[in-house]
């Protein structure tokens, strides 16, 4: 199992950039609120709610940090270029404690692979978590990466959280074969990035290769913001597996330090 040693996981290069906001007047415009709303979200849809004791819905991981150690999050030192993720007290989303991940100028990735979370064809897994930006760069027009649902080789991922130019964005597909990334490749806007406040985010993802079958929905901070969604390269690459990986992963010529603080981590299978 490739857990991603050293190789180009998420450089992203050219690609087109879907803004929702003008996505969703263009399709106004032209008659289509339907598909508007399936790219901006749709005020009536609710997140989906952590499953309880009762519920058939499998936790298959959570991190709250609170015990004060990332032993749940494995040891892949090779993620880790050149700082490790520590834990933090104070200014936590829930509790005492968060994971914060901080890169030096001119470092690279800070990031953690929690072990056993693998994502097939026709799998639906709901994540929750918040983030926090740290000093963050947001001027900027360089890859910054909070979340790869990273599949098994060495290119960049088919789904990918990302800061850039100040705003939140979705997306992924420049490492699927045969894609021409002035065409293909895609990331919806999530909405403005700020240093110091934390998100909630909630990421429904149905995992397939074939784009009428992968999709994705998001919520932030309780409000949606992406409804069934299917980016033109799927969510998993064909004949490779997923898996999930957080921290902070950035373009090296960053020259400011800064961090990201994960927290209230919990994946379930629907």
């Amino acid at each position: 199992m490739d857990v991603n040693p050293p190789g180009q996981d998420a450089p992203r290069g050219n690609r087109q950039v879907w803004i929702a906001a003008v996505a969703f007047l263009v399709a106004v415009l032209a008659g289509g609120m339907a598909a508007a709303l399936a790219l901006n979200g749709s005020p009536g849809a609710s997140a989906p709610v952590e499953p309880t004791a009762e519920s058939n819905d499998p936790i298959l991981f959570a991190a709250d940090f609170e015990s004060g150690d990332l032993e749940a999050l494995g040891d892949t030192p090779w993620n880790h270029r050149p700082t490790p993720p520590t834990i933090v007290t104070g200014d936590a989303r829930q509790g005492r404690s968060s994971a914060e991940y901080y890169i030096p100028a001119n470092g690279e990735r800070s990031e953690s692979a929690p072990p056993g979370l693998r994502f097939r064809e026709g799998d639906v897994v709901v994540f929750s978590f918040a983030t926090q930006l740290r000093n963050m760069s947001l001027d900027t027009e360089d890859w910054q990466v909070l979340v790869q649902w990273k599949d098994d080789g060495d290119s960049s991922p088919p789904v990918a959280l990302v800061v850039e130019n100040g705003r939140y964005e979705i997306g992924g597909g420049w490492g699927r074969s045969g894609t021409d990334p002035q065409s293909a490749v895609e990331y919806v806007d999530l909405g403005p990035a700020t240093n110091y406040e934390w998100v909630d985010w909630v990421v429904r993802i149905q995992f397939a290769s074939d784009p009428r079958q992968g999709s994705l929905d998001v919520w932030r901070d309780g409000v949606s913001v992406v409804t069934d969604w299917h980016p033109v390269t799927g969510t998993l690459y064909p004949g490779l597996e997923s898996y999930l990986k957080f921290g902070y992963y950035r373009d090296a010529g960053i020259q400011t330090p800064s961090s990201v603080r994960h927290d209230d981590w919990v994946v379930w299978r629907q």
